[in-house]
């Protein structure tokens, strides 16, 4: 009897080990332990859950990073402007002879995207280079006459207020008269007062004439024209000197051969600044806004965005400088809030801007 129940038992543990010979160890039900076993792929419900928290996240970064781009690309623009008008600047400098800048005003508009390099014509001596005048006394020495000799001489280039010197010497003659006879021969007559230092019965010399700026005597420069960054513009509602704004125009910026404005063309007319010249850089789509202390972000102007920038143009030395617009909430109207936003933006002129 023990030796059949000791072979029951060895039958009974070789079928518990099986055919490998290794004792087999009963599963337990992942509902007992706890544990279940592991997967090595994603269901779609899982793939979706993923995804619409990563569309979120993006969506929330895009919303918080929107502020930072439209900074970054207002900067860029008030970067580019200081650039090109100290480039022009530089120009005058080197060629001795007035050049600058023209703002393109856009039809659509009251703000400037596009920029061209301007200058004064050089001075104009005659088609060729033994061109001559006749210089003729009239009725005192303290007034003369000149014409050209031959057809050398374009009456049509000179225009009253240019100045001429003859002989390659002396004072410079303001021309008051031009009186076009033809296409090329004409007379002009010299200011009241300067005296012509020798008799000038018959005289034939040799002259320099140089042209008086004005919006009609601007040729374009050799600098490629200037595009703002996309959507970015110069805002000539509130771009002006003092409280005198540009509005809906071109304007002309010239420098003088020592740097600073030679006079700025609006309005019709030659200024003379003794304030800053002011240009506002920011967003075409807050040109259509009007001031409303109380605006909510999306209302507000181009002079209440903190995110914009002033380019600010010393007129006594040409020094280009750039600020940030200054905070304006308190102010009742419109022209007291263009004056505050400029405030640290005129006040960087002594430290030399950024």
């Amino acid at each position: 009897m023990r030796v059949l129940k000791a072979t029951s038992m060895n039958r009974v543990e070789g079928e518990r080990r099986g055919a490998s010979g290794v004792a087999a160890r009963p599963v337990a039900s992942p509902l007992a332990t706890g544990h279940w076993p592991l997967t090595t792929g994603f269901t779609l419900i899982e793939m979706l859950i993923v995804v619409s928290i990563m569309m979120i996240l993006v969506g929330m970064v895009a919303t918080m990073m929107r502020p930072a781009t439209e900074s970054r690309r207002t900067r860029e623009a008030a970067r580019t402007l200081n650039v090109y008008l100290s480039s022009a600047r530089n120009r005058a400098i080197e060629l001795g002879r007035p050049c600058g800048v023209v703002l393109r005003c856009m039809t659509s508009g009251t703000c400037a995207m596009t920029l061209d390099q301007c200058e004064v014509p050089a001075s104009y001596n005659g088609l060729t280079e033994n061109s001559t005048l006749v210089v003729t006394a009239v009725t005192t020495p303290s007034m003369a006459t000149i014409t050209g000799t031959s057809s050398d001489f374009d009456i049509s280039q000179i225009s009253v207020g240019d100045t001429i010197q003859l002989n390659g010497q002396g004072p410079w003659y303001t021309v008051t008269i031009s009186t076009v006879t033809n296409s090329v021969t004409g007379t002009l007559s010299l200011a009241t007062g300067q005296l012509i230092p020798w008799d000038a019965t018959g005289n034939t010399v040799s002259y320099r004439i140089n042209r008086l700026p004005s919006a009609n005597n601007v040729i374009k420069g050799g600098a490629r024209p200037l595009q703002l960054p996309t959507a970015a513009v110069i805002d000539l509602s509130a771009s002006g000197v003092g409280t005198t704004m540009f509005g809906p125009q071109d304007v002309i910026i010239l420098f003088s051969p020592s740097g600073s404005i030679e006079y700025l063309y609006f309005n019709g007319g030659p200024k003379y600044p003794t304030d800053p010249v002011c240009l506002l850089i920011g967003k075409r789509e807050r040109m259509l806004n009007t001031y409303n202390a109380s605006s909510p972000e999306s209302n507000k102007t181009n002079y209440q965005d903190l995110n914009n920038f002033w380019v600010v143009i010393n007129p006594q030395t040409g020094l280009v400088t750039t600020g940030e617009v200054a905070d304006s909430s308190s102010k009742g109207n419109a022209s007291d809030a263009i004056t505050a936003s400029r405030t640290l933006a005129l006040d960087m002129q002594g430290v030399g801007g950024k």
